[in-house]
């Protein structure tokens, strides 16, 4: 007797592919459909992931993006001693956060790795996150450095204290990551997909790579290694860009589709009263 929203976080139709398990992706559709159409209203946090929901027969749909906290990711964190650990803290970090899984295209990363190492040495890899593929990424990745599982102040430090973020991964809905080191000051590189494309502004607040494309990747990345200044200009318009992204102004919405679910589940259930 009440109205149900759901938020569509995580896209469980493509992890199949990612453990060989392709014929599940229809099922995982089918149980999608009668979960999501049972339900008043979807919140898509992305446009291409709500079109793709659309075309897979999931109705009732909103987009409203996720938002950030730009008071516990910010640059103020930013900390020479931590950069320090790597080095004598002049060589440019790239860093890398997300549970360490397979559906984050983390062979995607560790080729983009490979690829930019076997050429230069004058960055620094750090991965931040835990999961059941780190100890085979870090046979893929020597010499990065890997961090484990990160959060709160921590967190935040080890945001702010890079220099590059990517992120290769192609089943985002979201990728609050992205605006988390956006909102830390870092110029973002990240594959041209699903939550990615509504946060990033190509060219100003930051670059997009092919996805699923190591190589294309790794060119994207080492042009904000060879061109410093405009690294910089790239991760001033970021952290602009992420004050769009304000939890107070992305609540204000929700609470407003709120009320809008509510005043249309009463007319259906009430419409005398209406």
């Amino acid at each position: 007797g009440l109205p149900l929203v759901a938020t569509y976080h995580t896209h469980f139709p493509t992890y199949p592919r990612y453990y060989n398990l392709n014929g599940l992706e229809e099922l995982i559709w089918r149980l999608s459909r009668r979960l999501y159409n049972k339900v008043d209203r979807t919140f898509v946090p992305a446009l291409p992931i709500l079109r793709e929901l659309d075309q897979h027969g999931i109705q009732r749909l909103e987009y409203l993006p996720n938002g950030v906290d730009t008071g516990a990711f910010s640059p103020l964190y930013r900390s020479e001693e931590w950069r320090r650990r790597f080095g004598n803290g002049e060589k440019p970090v790239i860093l890398f956060v997300s549970r360490l899984v397979w559906e984050k295209d983390l062979r995607v990363l560790a080729q983009t790795f490979t690829e930019l190492r076997s050429h230069r040495d004058d960055f620094e890899m750090v991965i931040v996150g835990d999961g059941h593929a780190r100890q085979e990424l870090q046979e893929m990745m020597p010499g990065a450095h890997f961090l484990g599982y990160e959060s709160g102040r921590t967190l935040a430090e080890s945001f702010a204290s890079a220099d590059i973020f990517v992120f290769p991964s192609t089943t985002e809905t979201f990728g609050l990551v992205t605006l988390e080191a956006m909102s830390s000051g870092l110029a973002p590189v990240a594959a041209k997909v699903g939550g990615a494309v509504g946060i990033i502004q190509e060219g100003s607040s930051g670059l997009f790579a092919e996805p699923l494309n190591g190589t294309d990747l790794a060119k994207k990345v080492e042009w904000l290694l060879d061109h410093p200044n405009h690294r910089k200009v790239i991760a001033e318009h970021a952290l602009a860009r992420a004050q769009e992204f304000r939890w107070d102004r992305i609540l204000d919405r929700l609470f407003e589709s709120y009320k809008e679910v509510i005043e249309s589940f009463r007319r259906r259930r009430f419409p005398r009263a209406a």
